[in-house]
Order: C-alpha cells, then structure tokens, then sequence
C-alpha cells in the first residue's frame, strides 16, 4: 500500500507482523524525529534491496535548525540502506517517557518500554551523518542484542576530507547497560570515539555493558585530534564489562587505541585480540 512518507508507512504497520516498508530514493526532511515504534518491521532503501550503497540514496534528514534526532528508535525493528543526517548535540539526555527532542544523537534507540525499546534491532548497511555538530552517530539506552554492521559512521559535517574539532561525533556509537551487542564491520570517520560505553542509571557494575563482540571496524581518525576505538567510562565503578575487541583495524598505536591501558581493560573483561595497529 502506498504511503505518502515513512512515518506513514510506519503507522500503517501492525505489531509483530513482519510489515516490510520499501522507501523510494529520495531525502525525507523532518522536524520530528521519525518514530520506529511499530515491532518487528523491517525497512529497506528500494534501489538496492541488498542496501549495499550505504544509505547514498534515502536518507532521513532532520532540519539542522531543529537541534533534533532523525530518528527515535523505539521498538525492535531492522533497518537496511537507510541514510540519517542530523544536527543534534544533546547527547546524553537519558530518554524518559514519550520521544521528544533532548536526546542526543542523530538516532536515539531505547525511547520508551523502560529505556529497552530498541531490543533486537538491526542496523545494516546504513549510513549515518551529521550537519558539523558533535554529540553522537547512535545512542542506544538499555539496549540488548543490538547488531550493527556494515555501516557508514560520518562525522564529518559535509567535509569529504574528514571532519575536524566540532565536525567530529563525539562518539559513533554511544552504548549504555547494553548486554549482547554486536558492532561489527563498520567503518568510522571523524569520531572521537568509535564506541564509547556510557554511563547507566543507576551507576553500579551490574548495569556494565557485557557480552559484547566489536569486531572487523575500521576507524579513520579525526584530523584535528586522534580518534580511539573504544572508551570503556569509569574502570572502577564499572568492573564487570565483558566482552570481546578483535580484528579491528586502527589508525593509532596499541597504546592510544583505547581509553584505559591494555591491562587495565582486560582486568575488567575486555578482551582484545587480534587487533591491527598503526606501523
């Protein structure tokens, strides 16, 4: 059935349906952030139904004037080919009750259902953009099985060279109380951080990320300051986060890759092998 725009689309979907929603190639210029709240959908760019262009042809762009998320992710769904542009930097407002404008992010995942909302979702060969803003790619609250794979990760605010100072996400991937996450194949420009783990609510080491595999991304680092793959926040207050980093490829040495030492990180769980460091 033929929607006039992806919301729409969205609202015309049912609950654990299976609905797939095919977008034709153009921009979707918003000044709400798209609502994916519908469970089980599945959304997918039509000029390429493999998604392999990364997002180049349909893409959600919030208004840069808005200070808005392009989208709020709310419910498991898996998203194909999407491109996202915004120009958000309220990074680190925790999500509460309805979606609104104040969180951080160009996609914001766990707006709702006790902050786990985004459950089971995927992001695959997705490209995701600022407007020269920091903050972050993607926040994801209380997320669990999470997979994102195969994108795209700009900050680069328009600059096809890369981006620099304020162009740079603050961080690609913001994580917090994420258990059995998957990031793998991803590729990361102008980011401060690939994948920073934030800080939960309440703070304790049972609210750590665990379970986690980041493997197979590729970071292209800052032009103004080096970027890192990972920062794991507060080591001793957060003391149980497993998980596995390995064959990744970097453009700094061992020693500058992460925000703790080595040592420091496997202390913790964090288990690092195979990575490819700068020569």
């Amino acid at each position: 059935m033929l929607q006039p725009n992806l919301q729409a689309a969205i609202n015309a979907c049912a609950n654990d349906r299976g609905d797939v929603i095919v977008v034709s190639p153009h921009t979707y210029v918003v000044t709400t952030p798209v609502l994916f709240n519908v469970r089980g959908i599945t959304v997918i760019a039509s000029y390429d139904i493999s998604g392999q262009d990364n997002g180049e042809r349909f893409t959600i762009n919030a208004d840069a004037t808005a200070n808005i998320a392009a989208a709020v992710i709310s419910e498991p769904c898996t998203l194909i080919g999407i491109g996202f542009d915004s120009a958000n930097t309220s990074m680190g407002t925790q999500p509460t009750g309805s979606p609104g404008t104040t969180y951080g992010g160009t996609i914001v995942m766990g707006a709702g259902n006790g902050f786990d909302g985004g459950n089971f979702t995927r992001l695959t060969y997705c490209r995701i953009t600022n407007f020269g803003k920091a903050g972050a790619a993607i926040e994801s609250w209380a997320n669990d099985y999470l997979k994102i794979d195969h994108c795209d990760i700009d900050g680069t605010g328009g600059n096809p060279i890369g981006g620099g100072g304020a162009n740079a996400f603050a961080q690609g991937i913001a994580i917090t109380q994420g258990h059995f996450c998957t990031i793998e194949e991803n590729t990361f420009r102008g980011c401060t951080y690939a994948i920073l783990h934030g800080t939960p609510n309440p703070a304790s080491a049972s609210h750590s990320n665990s379970n986690f595999i980041y493997k197979g991304n590729r970071l292209i680092t800052d032009t103004a300051a080096a970027s890192k793959l990972l920062s794991v926040n507060n080591i001793a207050t957060y003391t149980t986060q497993n998980g596995l980093v390995a064959d990744n490829w970097l453009p700094v040495a061992s020693t500058a890759a992460y925000s703790d030492t080595v040592a420091n990180l496997e202390s913790v769980g964090v288990i690092l092998v195979g990575n490819h460091y700068k020569e």
